[in-house]
């Protein structure tokens, strides 16, 4: 009887998304990554069209080496907020994870089109670069700022024949595919993972 009046408190509980994000923050720092995960998707069936909610599911999954996972998570975010730049940054360091450097080199020249100055995004996309052996990108990634993202999309554009686009949406860019040599599946970067 002392247990059934604690029911709707237990209900509101795991019913709630507050709630579960508290618990799959918790989790995460205490690094039981399971639970967390548990605890993201929970909050994110109770609240879909929440970004930072996908977002933090996806950096979960990436903490927790399940950068496949991850992926969908970042891609969930930024179709609800095309515009987040965290969750592209996240994007473009789970698709390095994987070995595909096309497609993170690709999600970090669109960070960098929100944010220049972003260094540490600079970096990544170096090492990025690198793995493709394109060291003239990455030379021409030292030149500061905006001059910067012009130049090395401008190079990448001349080397793909032109076909890098705008797509419709003019956060995402569609680029030519290409087959390159799989690195191995070795983590080389952590998501941010900001609250």
């Amino acid at each position: 009887m002392f247990g059934a009046s604690y029911l709707p408190v237990v209900c509101w509980c795991v019913l709630s998304p507050c709630v579960q994000t508290v618990l799959g923050v918790l989790y995460h720092i205490s690094s039981d990554f399971d639970k967390s995960i548990a605890s993201f998707r929970d909050a994110t069936r109770l609240r879909p069209d929440d970004a930072a909610l996908w977002n933090k599911l996806g950096a979960t999954q990436a903490n927790s080496s399940r950068s496949a996972d991850a992926v969908q998570a970042y891609q969930r975010a930024l179709q609800l907020r095309p515009g987040y730049v965290r969750a592209q940054a996240n994007l473009a360091i789970a698709y390095a994870n994987q070995g595909l450097h096309q497609d993170a080199v690709r999600a970090y020249l669109t960070t960098l089109s929100h944010n220049p100055a972003a260094s540490h995004v600079w970096s990544y996309l170096r090492i990025s670069l690198a793995h493709m052996q394109r060291e003239d990108l990455v030379e021409l990634s030292h030149v500061s700022g905006t001059h910067a993202w012009a130049a090395v999309t401008s190079t990448w554009r001349l080397a793909t024949r032109g076909s890098l686009s705008l797509s419709a949406d003019p956060v995402l860019f569609v680029w030519p595919s290409f087959a390159f040599e799989q690195q191995t599946n070795v983590e080389l970067f952590r998501p941010f993972f900001q609250f």
